[in-house]
């Protein structure tokens, strides 16, 4: 029985034999190795568009492991405080209380491998209001300006207003201090500078606050605007040509005089007279320059005065010096015009009403005059 089961124990032990050689018996074969790839970073920067002193800063660094492992990030700062050890791929930074460029490093490892990157973050101040402006009046200016687009950021308290008779940009700032007509930072976007003489320009700048370790930190100076101060009023009784009471507005004076078309002997003080629209008599007027009445004597023609539309706010101060400047237009109620005078001198008028029928209408202005010849200020 034992010479009949003898091949099939031989095959069993040559079978055994292939299994164990097949799996690597062998006294020298080794398991292989499997490289490990390191994390690659995506993305490290501050969240917020600048940094300052004496902020709470947001910095992210993003990594991913090709092998999927694990990620550890390890912060460090050279200024400042933040949370120290294995943190998450997000901290919070402390800032120091001083400018500076400050270097932030973060180690990003799966536990094999480890990433170090460095990131310099400059301390800056808070930047200034995009835009200032002001709108004018006899004797003060309302000072205007847009939000920084720093407002609200740490230790923040407002703005602080400059005025003066010379231009200040390029000044350093620290020079500029003496100009200072707020005691205290405003948290408005608007206020009135007075008294402010006819006459004399005057130049503003509005700088961002900020208030932390007992010291004030103010941002560089911004934009600049100028104005002056000018006469204004209002003036009635602007009487229609041919109305048998006809009168002609003195723009520099801000009074109405009667007006003959026959004598321009006294054309040095008259300026716009109105007249029925040629077009549509009954219901349209024109508000024209004097220099129109040359078909009525020759002298007329050489006071040519300009002007064009504005809208209908009388607060706007200004306008382009090229343009469409035209010797007449079609008014209407509440029309605000720029005016320019043969003598350089810019100025404004608002329909504030039109009175009575054709051929006796009587229109109602308001008005303002700069006295500085060749200056947009109104």
């Amino acid at each position: 029985m034992l010479r009949n089961d003898h091949p099939k124990w031989l095959g069993m032990v040559v079978a055994l034999a292939w299994l164990y050689a097949g799996c690597g018996g062998g006294a020298d074969r080794q398991a292989p190795q499997i490289e490990n790839r390191p994390p690659e970073l995506r993305r490290f920067g501050v969240v917020q568009a600048r940094a300052h002193a004496a902020e709470v800063v947001r910095v992210v660094a993003a990594a991913t492991d090709p092998d999927l492992d694990r990620i550890d990030y390890f912060w460090f700062v050279s200024r400042g405080t933040m949370p120290l050890g294995r943190v998450g791929p997000s901290i919070e930074w402390q800032t120091a209380d001083t400018r500076g460029v400050d270097t932030v490093t973060v180690r990003i490892t799966d536990r094999q491998d480890t990433v170090w990157t460095r990131l310099a973050v400059p301390l800056v101040t808070a930047i200034p209001p995009d835009s200032v402006w002001t709108l004018n009046s006899r004797d003060l200016a309302e000072v205007n300006w847009t939000p920084s687009r720093d407002e609200g950021i740490d230790n923040w308290v407002g703005y602080d207003v400059y005025a003066s008779e010379e231009p200040l940009a390029g000044r350093d700032p620290e020079a500029i201090e003496a100009f200072r007509v707020t005691p205290e930072p405003l948290t408005t976007y608007a206020t009135r500078v007075r008294p402010l003489e006819q006459g004399k320009r005057y130049y503003f700048h509005v700088r961002s606050v900020r208030r932390f370790g007992g010291e004030t930190e103010r941002s560089a100076s911004g934009m600049e605007t100028d104005m002056s101060p000018r006469p204004s009023g209002s003036v009635s009784g602007l009487n229609e040509l041919g109305s048998g009471r006809s009168t002609v507005f003195d723009l520099s004076a801000g009074v109405v005089r009667p007006l003959d078309p026959a004598d321009p002997s006294d054309r040095a003080r008259m300026d716009l007279y109105i007249e029925a629209d040629p077009d549509d008599p009954v219901e349209e007027l024109r508000l024209r320059s004097v220099s129109h009445l040359a078909s009525h004597d020759p002298a007329w023609a050489d006071r040519v005065v300009e002007m064009k539309t504005l809208g209908e706010d009388f607060d706007v101060s200004g306008t382009e010096e090229d343009g469409e400047w035209v010797t007449e237009l079609s008014i209407s109620l509440n029309q605000v015009l720029a005016i320019r005078t043969p003598e350089g001198n810019y100025g404004k008028v608002q329909v504030t009403a039109i009175q009575r029928f054709l051929p006796d209408r009587t229109v109602w202005l308001s008005w303002a005059y700069q006295t500085i010849p060749d200056y947009i200020s109104f």
